[in-house]
């Protein structure tokens, strides 16, 4: 038997059993806003949660408090590690500066569970982003446009092992998922611009509003990409 997790665009998640029945029920709670855009789960049955906030937030879905602070201005994004139950674990955010840059930003940011039990997210940023909390200091080097990116986490504490910036812009990121060697993502591209993840790999456009399809290895390198 498996539970199913509901998650809503209010930062609300729910879990409930086989048979229908309401198991618990939590929330991220911000002063500003908070979103749960995605919930994976690994063998072990532990959850782990991706979205974004605003403002001052409470990353603990359960009765506990993990109060973070972001831009009211523009989007963080969080993952939330919590047990089966709802049991918080930890928290790991990637926050933006706009003190710094007020245009500093988040967007279309995915998470994928590796076969080598890695936690990995893909997304795009622009402005001064770092993660938070970190031993190893990970900031993302400054863009003035929005650039995509890759990053690890060890799924046993959230610590950051590898943020790395493509330097270029993806589009939007509609999927990214796990294969047995590495990964594979999909998204489109507005205009007439193409699809150019890599100095190697430029592929022109079809037409307005490109999709891609691409597979990345398991150190973030681009292998493959084409359009649709």
């Amino acid at each position: 038997n498996q539970n199913l997790i509901v998650a809503s665009s209010r930062g609300q998640l729910q879990q409930f059993t086989s048979d229908g029945a309401l198991s618990w029920i939590g929330q991220v709670s911000s002063e500003n806003s908070a979103t749960i855009g995605q919930v994976a789960g690994d063998a072990s049955g532990n959850l782990y949660l991706l979205g974004s906030y605003q403002g001052t937030t409470d990353l603990d879905p359960g009765p506990g408090e993990h109060w973070v602070t972001g831009s009211t201005t523009s989007h963080s994004r969080f993952v939330v590690k919590i047990s089966n139950a709802g049991d918080f674990q930890w928290a790991t955010s990637l926050v933006t500066d706009t003190a710094v840059d007020p245009s500093s930003n988040t967007s279309s940011t995915h998470l994928a569970l590796g076969a080598d039990s890695s936690l990995v997210l893909l997304g795009s940023y622009r402005g001064h982003v770092g993660f938070l909390p970190t031993s190893n200091g990970h900031a993302l080097p400054y863009t003035a446009d929005y650039v995509s990116y890759f990053a690890r986490l060890n799924p046993a504490n959230g610590e950051v092992s590898q943020a790395m910036s493509y330097g270029r812009q993806f589009g939007t990121i509609l999927s990214f998922v796990a294969t047995t060697d590495g990964y594979a993502a999909s998204g489109y591209t507005g205009g007439n611009e193409g699809f150019h993840p890599t100095p190697d790999i430029s592929l022109p456009s079809k037409g307005s509003n490109d999709a891609w399809v691409m597979t990345i290895d398991a150190t973030g390198a681009v292998e493959w990409a084409g359009l649709i």
